[in-house]
């Protein structure tokens, strides 16, 4: 009999282990398959889900309006004073008597006196009426041809405002045009003061308030912004001339202003807001998440800004993920890391609940519940379109808030200069105190917008000075800043300002120190393409690039 040899000891346990090897391959390879086969799943649900535009912002904005017939709406009126002014010349822009195109600018200002006219007429009007929409009203390209807004070819090929356009899109219709108009009318006001004309002076005076009124009716920031800013031309054009040609201003003149002053400085509705931007906020959201019915949804990446006023930031997104990598990896990254919109919506109106609780607030008093507000809003659909270059609204709500007491902080004080005029007009004498001038010139005294106490008044040489503590909130006598940042004491947010008041009437000149220093930093932070809003909570940046 032949032997046979055993197997080895080696050798034994090997082909157990290749069996536990081949079957741990195989369950990977099913594992696999049935992962691939899930996340395929995932995607094809992900990439056949869209947006659904429940709600059309725009036309719930635009319903008030439409409901006035449209020779009742002011900007009806401002498109034929547009199509009738004549565009101007380079040469002929000069905002004072002392530049060197004054010449050719007064010559302008004559030769378009009759639309001039109907622009203060138009200031009358209420509503502004001007539409919220995309692309180029119709009614728009008569003057934005003569203008050279645009070209008879592209006004031919021009696109209709859509029936329901993405706000981000309509947001600037118009709106730098709306802000010219004002202007113009203030280089005409120091034209009419250069002929003693006192009565077109206030005519134009009235019609910037007014502007500036109707400004405020557009819902969105930058409307806000500028509407602000028109107003707050017509509180300087006022205190300049008030201290350089008092005599320009009768008595009734006096009156009048007063009684405009009095009735700005109590209208809530004469303040940047919020809304606009929470309404934009709710459309971007609704364009980038899927809508279940149910107010829940996940963030899609084919979402729609429109086409106009896309950023170049998202045309490079969307360039980035054509690769079919990232297509691929989208899905997870939207389902599992991005939050899902009944999340995201319910902090947005959080926030934005005590964003305008802010905005409405006081610096010196802020609401309760925003002490501690500061850049958490979670942004996701912007973080996730540009990456990271987002608008702070920690920044935005405080900047609101500070430009909202700016303004009545120098409101309150031209309220109290045309006061001090008539008060030294019937005694022939300034007052001794600023209580003297209430009520008969004045029903009470304006606030510190830094303390909440009355705007301060002394007689400094013989001469009237209406001042604030400024940003220090101590009180110097009316000195203004002999070191330092002479705009650091106009600063709500300044940790560290200059030692001085903030001198609000008459206007001063600053001196060249200062003024270099001022304006060194401003350029520098023209350059940096980004304000800064340092709160006590810590530093909140708005970056605007």
């Amino acid at each position: 009999m032949t032997a046979t040899n055993p197997p080895s000891a080696a050798a034994t346990p090997a082909k157990p282990k290749r069996r536990i090897l081949r079957r741990a391959c195989k369950a990977l390879a099913l594992a696999f398959v049935l992962l691939a086969l899930a996340y395929g799943g995932l995607c094809w649900w992900y990439y056949s889900q869209a947006p659904r535009l429940a709600r059309n912002y725009a036309a719930e904005l635009n319903a008030p309006i439409l409901k006035i017939p449209p020779e009742k709406r002011a900007w009806t009126h401002y498109r034929r004073a547009l199509e009738v002014l004549e565009p101007l010349q380079e040469n002929e822009f000069a905002e004072k008597p002392t530049d060197k195109d004054w010449p050719a600018t007064a010559a302008y200002l004559k030769r378009n006196a009759e639309a001039l006219a109907m622009i203060r007429e138009t200031a009358k009007i209420r509503p502004l009426g001007m539409l919220v929409h995309d692309g180029v009203d119709p009614a728009d390209i008569a003057w934005k041809v003569r203008r050279g807004e645009l070209t008879e070819e592209a006004a031919a090929n021009s696109t209709p405002p859509s029936e329901n356009p993405p706000l981000v899109a309509a947001v600037w219709k118009n709106t730098v045009m709306y802000f010219e108009l004002p202007r113009l009318v203030t280089i005409d006001s120091r034209l009419a003061a250069e002929e003693n004309d006192g009565e077109r002076f206030v005519a134009n005076l009235m019609a910037i308030f007014d502007i500036g009124e109707q400004g405020y009716e557009r819902p969105f920031l930058v409307d806000q912004l500028i509407a602000s800013t028109i107003r707050d031309q017509a509180v300087a054009l006022l205190g300049d001339y008030l201290a350089q040609s008092p005599q320009l201003f009768s008595e009734a003149h006096l009156v009048a202003i007063a009684r405009r002053l009095d009735a700005d400085g109590n209208n809530p509705q004469l303040r940047i807001r919020l809304d606009g931007e929470k309404t934009f906020v709710d459309d971007m959201i609704q364009r980038y998440y899927t809508d279940g019915g149910d107010g829940d949804g996940w963030f899609t990446i084919d979402g729609d800004f429109g086409d106009e006023e896309t950023p170049a930031d998202e045309e490079e997104f969307d360039d980035r993920i054509e690769a079919w990598w990232d297509r691929f990896r989208i899905p997870l990254w939207a389902v599992f890391v991005m939050p899902p919109r009944r999340e995201l919506q319910t902090a947005v109106d959080e926030y934005f609940d005590i964003a305008e609780r802010l905005v409405r607030g006081k610096p010196w008093s802020p609401p309760a519940g925003t002490e501690r507000f500061v850049d958490e809003m979670p942004m996701h659909v912007l973080d996730a379109k540009w990456e990271g270059k987002t608008v702070s609204m920690s920044g935005i709500a405080h900047m609101a808030m500070h430009l909202n007491a700016t303004s009545d902080q120098e409101h309150g004080a031209v309220a109290i200069t045309a006061a001090l005029v008539r008060f030294q007009r019937r005694h022939g004498r300034w007052p001794a105190s600023v209580a003297d001038v209430v009520p008969e010139f004045l029903s009470e005294i304006p606030l510190d917008q830094f303390t909440g106490q009355p705007l301060l008044y002394k007689l400094i040489d013989g001469k009237p000075v209406v001042y604030s503590v400024g940003a220090d909130s101590d009180d110097d006598g009316g000195q203004q800043p002999t070191t330092g940042n002479l705009g650091s004491v106009k600063r709500f947010d300044d940790e560290s300002p200059s030692d001085g008041d903030w001198i609000l009437w008459p206007p001063i000149e600053s001196t060249d120190d200062l003024a270099d220093e001022e304006a060194n930093d401003l350029e520098g932070d023209a350059q940096d393409g980004n304000t800064e809003d340092d709160t006590e909570d810590g530093n909140t940046e708005v970056n605007t690039e």
